[in-house]
């Protein structure tokens, strides 16, 4: 069975590369990124698959040295498993016995950390962006909900990700720890949600209803965070209602413009987000407090 549901992770990891870098290569997407592309295809077209071994998440033996970003795709079968917090594992074989050595312990530091608790099983939860606290290394982890959405939905949803370790992957790079405020934490979100955007203008599959225009009409007459928010919310619930799924998922949608309107409404597209910009994203949960 680990084998199976190994090679089944290695199947949807080159699917998810594959849908997100032909996206990426479109004129009118890689235009719209301009610097960020080279960046973001970069760390797309040298991720890795990350597979499980006795309820461990472990890296292939040839990626230790390298600072390359893994992807772990948790399947269903894998929401059974009553311990999640166990370790990332280093690499291992039958060749490849756990040594106390040099060697050894300089590949133990390179595990990624914790295996997180996995995440309620809402629809609107497609992946997440894990980071070593020992390394800094990265991983994104994707959950069954992005395995029912079509390609330009699954570009959205992993070059959102890897947007956000573009963003500060050269702090990560350095070992320095990431002590992200609030202002950085909605500056990387609304960088990550410009990328989504960007690649969902490409879809042309959308109903009408389900756009940009719809937020703003709805969100832009908003004198506080709290309002936008709430009026964000009502409307995120609307369309993931009506659009539950299929070809896309309604939240999928809802959530990148939700962000987009927000922003719009209370930030400085100059400068750093504003209080009630970063105010707005943590009513709504794009972003969480800091503690």
């Amino acid at each position: 069975m680990t084998r199976a549901a190994n090679l089944e992770r290695h199947t949807l990891v080159e699917r998810y590369r594959q849908d997100t870098l032909e996206v990426l290569s479109a004129t009118e997407v890689a235009d719209r990124l301009g610097e960020r592309h080279a960046e973001l295809v970069g760390l797309i077209e040298t991720a890795f698959t990350v597979q499980r071994r006795m309820g461990r998440l472990v890296m292939p033996p040839e990626e230790v040295a390298r600072d390359y970003v893994g992807i772990h795709p948790v399947l269903e079968r894998d929401l059974t498993i009553p311990n999640h917090t166990r370790f990332i594992d280093t690499p291992f074989g039958a060749d490849q016995p756990p040594v106390r050595d040099r060697v050894w312990h300089k590949a133990f530091d390179a595990v990624f950390g914790l295996y997180p608790r996995l995440l309620d099983r809402n629809d609107n939860v497609y992946a997440r962006v894990l980071q070593s606290p020992i390394t800094h290394r990265n991983l994104v982890t994707t959950l069954p909900s992005l395995q029912r959405v079509s390609g330009v939905y699954t570009a959205a949803v992993i070059a959102h990700e890897f947007d956000h370790i573009r963003t500060h992957r050269g702090l990560n790079k350095w070992g320095i720890e990431l002590t992200l405020d609030d202002s950085q934490l909605v500056a990387g979100e609304k960088s990550a949600y410009e990328v989504s955007d960007i690649i969902l203008d490409t879809d042309t599959s959308l109903p009408a209803d389900l756009s940009f225009e719809a937020f703003w009409a709805v969100v832009r007459t908003a004198t506080t965070p709290a309002t936008a928010a709430w009026q964000a919310s009502e409307l995120i619930g609307r369309f993931a209602a009506t659009h539950p799924n299929g070809y896309y998922l309604g939240e999928l949608a809802a959530m990148i413009y939700a962000a987009k309107a927000l922003s719009l409404l209370f930030g400085d597209e100059d400068g750093l987000p504003t209080a009630d910009e970063i105010e707005s994203y943590k009513l709504l949960g794009l972003v969480y407090t800091q503690k």
